[in-house]
């Protein structure tokens, strides 16, 4: 892998570039890859975002005139998975309107390409490794929160689950995955508004790192539904799981919380910066990247839609640069799409106590992201100003 990246062939250097990658979200490989990158380079931050893609069936990209939105608030899946739900009910398109997505297939046909030393990839991963006085630091939000007890996946079919058991509760019943979400309704397992936000947008996670102590956070790797089977009780994800696995089912968080879950990532970020600083010099960000999910937006924010975390994002430059706030500032980049690339846990101040020569403890492993946020800050090393 590193001879055929290409990365870390000089002398002294110790395969820790970070990388900066985009995927096709249709590529069944992604996993494998990220998994292969996470071996050969364990120090390196590996972070990107899915390349942009079109999907003509999203009907929520075209209005009552037939117009053509650049805007992807729902995905196709995702909203076909909440008409299953009962919660949306699709409209059907005009042939006026149909017609017009004809001819806007033919012209955008391909669209979500990437494209590398002049050739055109239509699936695969691509990505850059930087050299230099340069660090990537990374926070992540996934937005979301459990709800009722965790489960173990006991029977799958391809990315359809089909059979679980409750693990941490008393009962341990084991059925379906919507016809457990039922029984907990009935049963007051779960209180009526966490049902009401299951209804309007339900997600499912993997659980990547368990809670030690009571007081210990649960770390989950957030899947978006891509189907619900009401008649036999089954629950489609994307992504796929595998048998013996632990899942739960995960609710958004309300706007205050989601906002605070990124803050708390971004102040990691900085006290990672504090804890690795000298007398002499300190990281400081000079730029960042914002890579969201489509499908946050205005349904997680409301009407300010996006630019709620590109606040955020500008007042944590403001306070952490040691340079012009306002250049600084002027360098931040935003992107919507269907998915991320980020280490989970992200790296950060609990990650870095105590501070470990082994490269496996310095964060987590990469994974493809869904229904996140990812902040990635470009770090230079300089000298403390006058402030410090």
């Amino acid at each position: 892998w590193r001879r055929h990246v290409g990365v870390g062939k000089g002398a002294g250097v110790e395969y820790n570039l970070p990388m900066l990658l985009f995927h096709n979200a249709s590529y069944e490989r992604t996993k494998d890859v990220l998994d292969a990158l996470d071996f050969a380079f364990p120090r390196a931050t590996k972070v990107g975002a899915a390349c942009a893609e079109v999907t003509l069936a999203d009907v929520s990209n075209w209005d009552d005139n037939g117009q053509f939105s650049s805007v992807n608030p729902v995905s196709s899946r995702s909203l076909k998975a909440q008409q299953e739900f009962g919660v949306r009910k699709e409209r059907k398109p005009s042939k006026e309107i149909e017609t017009k997505r004809d001819q806007f297939s033919m012209a955008n046909s391909e669209s979500g390409l990437m494209f590398w030393n002049g050739r055109k990839m239509r699936s695969g991963v691509l990505g850059v490794a930087f050299d230099g006085n340069l660090r990537m630091d990374v926070a992540v939000a996934q937005g979301s929160e459990r709800m009722g007890p965790i489960l173990e996946v006991l029977e799958v079919e391809g990315d359809v689950i089909k059979l679980v058991q409750e693990v941490n509760s008393l009962t341990q019943v084991t059925t379906t995955p919507l016809l457990l979400l039922d029984m907990w309704k009935v049963t007051k397992v779960i209180t009526k508004s966490e049902m009401k936000r299951a209804e309007d947008y339900l997600l499912v996670g993997i659980l990547i790192e368990p809670a030690v102590e009571n007081d210990d956070e649960e770390h989950w790797l957030v899947r978006k539904v891509t189907g619900l089977d009401t008649e036999r009780g089954f629950v489609s994800i994307e992504g796929g799981v595998r048998v013996g696995q632990m899942i739960s089912f995960q609710i958004r968080k309300n706007p205050e919380n989601a906002m605070e879950e990124l803050s708390i990532a971004l102040k990691k970020c900085a006290l990672k910066s504090a804890l690795e600083a000298d007398q002499s010099q300190v990281w400081r960000p000079i730029a960042a990247s914002l890579f969201t999910d489509s499908e946050r937006g205005k349904f997680l924010y409301g009407p300010k839609g996006h630019s709620v975390e590109l606040v955020a994002l500008k007042k944590y430059l403001e306070e952490n640069s040691n340079g012009s706030e306002s250049a600084v500032t002027d360098n931040i980049v935003s992107t919507s799409s269907s998915g991320q690339i980020a280490p989970l846990p992200a790296p950060g101040f609990s990650a870095y106590l105590p501070i470990s020569t082994d490269p496996l403890l310095l964060g987590g492993r990469s994974f493809a992201l869904s229904a996140s946020s990812v902040v990635l800050l470009f770090c230079t090393l300089q000298n403390r100003g006058k402030t410090e």
